[in-house]
């Protein structure tokens, strides 16, 4: 439960991190490539070409990297895993309030685990930010730590 809470987080960090980095080479390009018509139009007397070259640098870097689609992919994964959590959730509340079998929830886990598994396959490749996925497992465990000792 707190490895699907902490993965909840760590995609929507990423996520939330890839829009921020679209944005920025988006407001980048639209302002370096205003300045350079200003520049060819002479209301700036700096170089036109630097400035070209910088627009140019920034929309190839943004369409080549995909940061948009990166967002998306993280978004679509923090929901599932979201949606793992509380299944995790669940699970334990019915556990807890013995509404359920042992056998039924050896059964319910191993079901819970195969859809981590699925998930984990579509991540293969990509790569880890150790530092973020840290803090989010440090997040997870300090809201696991305070729902168990609310109870």
């Amino acid at each position: 439960m707190i490895e699907a809470d902490m993965r909840q987080r760590y995609f929507g960090r990423l996520a939330g991190r890839y829009t921020r980095f679209e944005r920025t080479i988006g407001v980048l390009t639209v302002l370096l490539s205003s300045a350079t018509a200003a520049t060819v139009f002479g209301l700036f007397t700096f170089g036109a070409e630097v400035l070209a070259l910088g627009a140019a640098a920034l929309a190839a870097v943004g369409s080549t990297l995909r940061f948009g689609g990166l967002s998306r992919k993280n978004t679509e994964f923090s929901v599932t895993w979201g949606t793992l959590h509380a299944d995790y959730e669940n699970l334990w509340t019915e556990l807890e309030a013995d509404r359920i079998s042992h056998g039924d929830v050896l059964a319910a886990l191993g079901a819970l685990r195969r859809r981590a598994e699925d998930i984990d396959r579509q991540t293969t490749g990509d790569p880890v930010h150790r530092k973020i996925l840290s803090e989010c497992l440090d997040q997870a465990e300090a809201q696991a730590g305070a729902a168990a000792t609310a109870q």
